[in-house]
């Protein structure tokens, strides 16, 4: 895969286009096509996602931190990796009706066999993370899941504002 993306880089580079690649995780890759990886790539989207029989956040500041950790120890720079943030949340079929927080035991997934409806569920901590951290910034996936008409009460697109916003200085 290394090499593909090191041949992949070299036609782009001629049309001026950067080349990004997505990653789920600590994955298991060899030391060697992560060095090649680091190098050909202009950027690195790191996915993390928090898997379980409890309710959680989709991308925990703490799983996001722990994931970048885990590649610049191994020599991936900070400000080729983008810290993935999904626009969308998770449903589940609770085994206590009553017991609604984070860590809510559940039986499965929520309403007709769904698992993932669209929330904001990013807060300005994972935003200033990636600023403090010289990281290369944002990737939001699922945008279709993004609040475009305000319907869950923080205004038109919460979460690309509350990127946006951290970014440029406010919160």
């Amino acid at each position: 895969m290394a090499d593909l993306l090191c041949e992949m880089k070299n036609e782009f580079d001629k049309y001026g286009y950067s080349l990004a690649i997505s990653l789920v995780g600590a994955v298991e890759i060899e030391e060697e096509s992560l060095d090649k990886i680091a190098r050909c790539c202009d950027y690195i989207a790191l996915l993390t996602l928090s898997r379980g029989k409890e309710t959680h956040r989709i991308a925990p500041i703490n799983m996001i931190k722990s994931t970048v950790d885990w590649y610049v120890e191994r020599g991936i720079p900070a400000r080729k990796i983008l810290a993935i943030v999904p626009a969308l949340g998770a449903i589940f079929t609770l085994e206590d009706p009553d017991d609604t927080g984070p860590g809510a035991k559940v039986n499965g997934p929520g309403n007709d066999d769904r698992e993932m409806l669209g929330g904001h569920v990013i807060q300005n901590k994972e935003a200033r993370y990636v600023l403090e951290n010289g990281l290369g910034g944002i990737d939001i996936v699922a945008m279709e899941f993004e609040d475009d008409e305000g319907i869950g009460g923080e205004g038109r697109f919460p979460l690309t504002r509350t990127v946006y916003n951290t970014f440029r200085g406010g919160n």
